[in-house]
């Protein structure tokens, strides 16, 4: 309705002679219809209101015959939110019922609209109940600032989906560049995993392949082959500290078993990338006996040919899905998803805590600053420097590493009382 009352705005604010502009019906094959004629022109003009109500139809009569200049001003978004009350759908319309229109579109994979039902009901399920034409920037922008990543990206696509189908009282309620000015910083909140935490869930994890039980919840939503395949992705985390898509996307294309190295671009890479000529080299991340035992099995059964994914099920996974079973098993094992950090901050455990512990771990077995930036894929303007020489290190696998050093134990320091 909305779109119709700016399209008559825009065809009759330069009318010469508004006195003339009548309002009236016509019967048509669909029912009776408001129009609004101009009979200041030869032949004389009708104007579709679209509408049948009768009520509706004086008001935006009366709006639009009026002297007042609308366009896009302040003035304008009032009388289009007056008329806007007056429209049933817009009156009535909320932010669920926008929600539901979007993803419920025709061509929409499974696996997209999993991952939109997933962020409304984490964070944007708020809105549910809230009437667009009475939303307030302050609301939206809010939430925004509230939420995470992925939750962002979804508030501003149904935002903007809101507006493409004209349900926005204010089109111009939140700019495009405000959606990156209020863009959420990550980082600072997140804890590295123990030891201690990460063994204690791969025993919760064997303890079920051992006595798999299909009628418990949390076997009943994965089978046995998905659930092994998890756990060594869990380990894998653990033995190189990348990402949860660097390690659940590894393929046979990335295992160089006579140099033994893992060999691997970060996915992060890809999106950062974009309009930037500059090149990152491949982490070489040099394979551990247990990493290579972890690997082995995986590597066997892949397609070598096409570059097979090692991790063939949960390769296709979105990343909470793994979040999802890794707290599951937090639970089992007792690890709380929160811990306090030595100056009393509340941090999570979550699967980046992986890249945390190992960026400690790296550091308390007396990797150099430049082996560390080397193996976890950092890079300063130094770093990137010392890469763009095309020079490759040699290091160590960690567990060697630690024993040629004599840092195969982490020293624990007094600390101060």
């Amino acid at each position: 309705m909305t779109d119709k009352i700016v399209k008559l705005m825009a065809a009759l604010k330069d009318a010469k002679d508004k006195s003339k502009l009548h309002l009236t019906k016509r019967k048509l094959a669909a029912g009776k219809w408001y129009y609004i004629k101009d009979s200041s022109q030869t032949p004389h003009k009708w104007f579709a209101i679209g509408t049948q109500d009768e009520q509706i139809a004086r008001r935006v009569h009366t709006e639009l015959t009026s002297s007042v200049a609308y366009g896009q001003s302040e003035v304008g978004a009032i009388i289009q939110l007056n008329l806007g009350k007056l429209d049933r759908d817009m009156r009535d319309r909320t932010w669920g019922d926008v929600h539901n229109h979007y993803v419920n579109r025709e061509g929409l994979a499974s696996k997209t609209t999993n991952g939109y039902r997933s962020c409304w009901k984490v964070a944007v399920s708020v809105l549910r109940d809230v009437k667009v034409v009475e939303t307030t920037r302050s609301q939206l922008t809010n939430l925004y600032k509230e939420s995470k990543g992925g939750n962002q990206k979804y508030l501003k696509n149904l935002y903007n989906h809101a507006k493409g189908e004209g349900w926005l009282i204010n089109q111009n309620l939140i700019t495009p560049n405000e959606w990156v000015k209020w863009k959420k910083t990550t980082g600072g909140t997140t804890a590295s995993i123990t030891d201690e935490q990460h063994f204690a869930i791969i025993a919760a994890m064997e303890k079920d392949l051992a006595n798999w039980d299909a009628t418990k919840y949390r076997m009943r939503r994965r089978d046995k082959q998905t659930t092994a395949e998890i756990k060594s992705v869990f380990e894998v985390l653990w033995e190189i500290g990348g990402s949860n898509a660097d390690c659940r996307e590894l393929t046979t294309d990335n295992i160089n078993w006579e140099s033994g190295h893992i060999i691997f671009k970060r996915k992060k890479w890809k999106a950062m990338g974009k309009g930037n000529k500059r090149t990152r080299q491949a982490i070489h991340f040099p394979m551990s006996q247990k990493l290579k035992d972890i690997i082995l099995p995986y590597y066997n059964t892949a397609n070598k040919d096409g570059g097979g994914y090692l991790f063939p099920i949960t390769a296709l996974w979105r990343s909470d899905d793994l979040t999802r079973v890794l707290y599951a098993y937090m639970g089992v094992a007792g690890i709380p998803r929160t811990v306090k950090g030595e100056d009393g901050q509340e941090l999570r455990i979550i699967i980046h805590s992986y890249r945390y512990r190992m960026a400690e771990h790296l550091f308390e077995i007396g990797a150099t600053e430049k082996e560390a930036k080397a193996l976890m894929g950092w890079r300063s303007h130094w770093v990137m420097q010392a890469y763009s020489k095309g020079a490759n290190m040699n290091i160590p696998a960690l567990d060697v590493m630690a024993e040629e050093r004599g840092r195969n134990r982490v020293i624990n320091i007094a600390k101060v009382a």
